[in-house]
This record gives structure tokens, sequence and C-alpha cells, in this order.
């Protein structure tokens, strides 16, 4: 009767560790499956990050197919320029890891240009190089997103880190150089942080800051501290140029300057701050003669102490009006196209 008393005893206890054998085995089990899950997120936050970069740096070097990569100038029905978005946000949300919170910010971003341009005429846009935006659009200047005229060919995850909450997150980016025939090189001056956020299910981009090689962040504020303020700049006196002639308006006279040995001086009549009128003259300080004085055979040209021409200022830019224009043509043809311009652009308050 002992014996068999023992014998359960003995019986149970094995039937006990047995069992918690058999538990223990679920909870390794777990974890192993909660570390995989793990290393699956950061995957799908890496992926998610670089995304933008990859689609960015491949738009930026790809010379046979055009992406929008950034918004874009177009004409609005009244001649004047505007802002059009769209094609570039399009583009973003083919990637499927763009928030609409990003898309919004990138709204923001390009506000100030947008409320610019409305001002241009769109052949003012047209004349090209000469017409710069002055600091309002320095997207139509610089790769906005990496801040720099040259571009990358790749990018990198430096770090990938999901926040404890495990809705949002962030992958710190580096950019790298790989020219042909040379090995691949990190870029040192500058990297970015993109930031991410579980939007149902799937990471999206909210996010993203560019930092120099010290840490700071890369704005445009910082690199454009000459912007011109052209809602403060409410009278046409002060200097504008073309390509070739800068000219300085004062309230008596337009001084048309060649080069430090060619100054020409006409009288002006003006019709108001932001309006004059040039009167012709021969009044100049000058060693070689700029053709001015040639009729070209017209009947009708160029009459001393005649009105020339009109000057009108709007948003930066000088817009004139010839009173002889077949005039003006033929001296376009046979002396300087870059003398009498149709634009002038602001060049400061230099008047005198």
């Amino acid at each position: 009767m002992i014996k068999t008393i023992q014998f359960t005893i003995v019986f149970l206890l094995l039937l006990c560790n047995n069992k918690n054998t058999i538990q223990a085995s679920p909870s390794g089990s777990e974890k192993q499956t909660k570390t995989t899950s793990n290393n699956d997120q950061i995957s799908e936050v890496e992926k998610a990050g670089l995304s933008f970069y990859k689609w960015y740096l491949s738009a930026i070097n790809n010379d046979d197919v055009t992406i929008p990569f950034e918004v874009t100038i177009i004409e609005d029905e009244k001649g004047m320029c505007k802002l059009d978005p769209e094609p570039y946000f399009n583009e973003l949300k083919k990637l499927g890891t763009i928030s609409e919170k990003f898309i919004e910010s990138e709204r923001q971003r390009n506000s100030m240009c947008e409320d610019y341009v409305k001002t241009v005429h769109y052949k003012v846009y047209e004349s090209g190089d000469a017409y710069g935006f002055n600091g309002f659009c320095p997207q139509f200047e610089y790769l906005y997103w990496i801040s720099s005229q040259d571009t990358y060919q790749d990018v990198k995850a430096i770090r990938t880190h999901i926040n404890n909450d495990g809705l949002s997150a962030y992958v710190d980016v580096a950019f790298i150089y790989s020219d042909f025939g040379v090995a691949p090189v990190i870029s040192k001056d500058r990297n970015a942080r993109v930031s991410l956020e579980l939007e149902q299910g799937k990471w999206k981009i909210v996010k993203i800051e560019l930092f120099d090689e010290n840490g700071q962040i890369l704005t445009y504020s910082q690199e454009y501290d000459n912007i011109i303020d052209y809602d403060n700049k409410n009278t046409i006196f002060g200097s504008w140029s073309n390509e070739e002639v800068d000219i300085t308006i004062s309230e008596k006279t337009i001084a048309f300057k060649y080069h430090g040995q060619c100054v020409y001086f006409y009288p002006i009549q003006v019709v108001n701050n932001k309006e004059v009128i040039l009167i012709w003259s021969n009044d100049m300080d000058c060693k070689f003669d700029n053709g001015t004085s040639q009729t070209f055979g017209l009947k009708k040209h160029p009459v001393l102490g005649k009105p020339f021409a009109k000057y009108t200022m709007e948003a930066g830019v000088l817009y004139t009006e010839y009173f002889y224009e077949e005039w003006v043509e033929k001296y376009r043809e046979k002396v300087d196209r870059q003398t009498f311009t149709d634009l002038y652009f602001y060049g400061g308050n230099d008047s005198n």
C-alpha cells in the first residue's frame, strides 16, 4: 500500500514537470516571433523612409524621362505666372509612402512663391536666366531637397528608429556620390532625417529635415538673407538692369550706364511713383557713339525734347512701352539688341 502511494506521488510529480516544459515552449516561440516582427517593422520603416529620396534622385538624374520632382510654373488665362503643384503631388502620391500631412506642408513651403509669381507676367519668366525670382522661389535655383545645384546618385539609411508609441518613427539618411569608375562616397556635408507615422497600417512620410555637417537645419531663409521685399518697394526710383545696360532712375533723369566710360542722361516726366516718361536727349559722357543719333531712313524716329518711352514698375520688373517701335526694332537689328529692351530688373535703391 505504501509503495502504491509512493508510486502515485512520483507519477504526479513527473506529470507536473512535463506540463511546465510544454508551457515553456510557446513562450520561447513568442519571443522569437516578437523579434521577427520588430525586424520586419524596422525594415518597413526603412524602406518607406528611403522611398522619397530614391525617387527624387532618380527623377533628377534621369535625362531621358521628364518627371516633375518640384512644382512648376505655367501661364494663366491672363498671361501671368501661376504655380502648378499637381503634377509633382501626383508623383508623390504614386509612391504610396507619402502622407497628406507632407503634401500639405509642401503647399505651405511653396505659398510665398505662389503669391509672388502671380504678380509676374509669364513672358518675364520665359526670359530665362535674366529673372531668378529674387529668392522668393529658391526651388528654381537649387535642388531644394538636397540644398544643392549638384546631385547625388544614391542614399542609404544610417539609423532607423521606431518610437515607443509604435506609431511614429524616423530614418536618418546619408547621401552618396557614385561617379563612373570611382567607389561610392558618403557625403559628409549634409544628411536628412525623414519622419514617418503609421497610417492605417502603413508607414507614411510626414516630414523631411535637411542638416549640414554641424547638425544645423538647412533652410533657405539662411541662404537668402537679401530677399527683396517688393511689397515694400513702392517707387520706381532706383537702379535697374538687363544683360548689358544698367539704368538709374532719379526724380529728374534716367541714366543709361553702359560701363564706367559711357553714360547717357535723359530727362524724365514723372507720372507717378511707379511710372515715368523718358524725354529724348543727346546729353552724354561717352567715348564712343552708341548709335542713338541714327534715323535708319525712317520718317518716324526719336526727336530731341520729345517723349521716347514710358517705364512702368510692377513686382520688381520695369516694363517699357516705346513710342517709336519701328526705330527701336531697327536699332536692335543694326546696332545693339540689349540697350532698349522690354524688361529691366530691379537692382537696388541707389538713385541720386
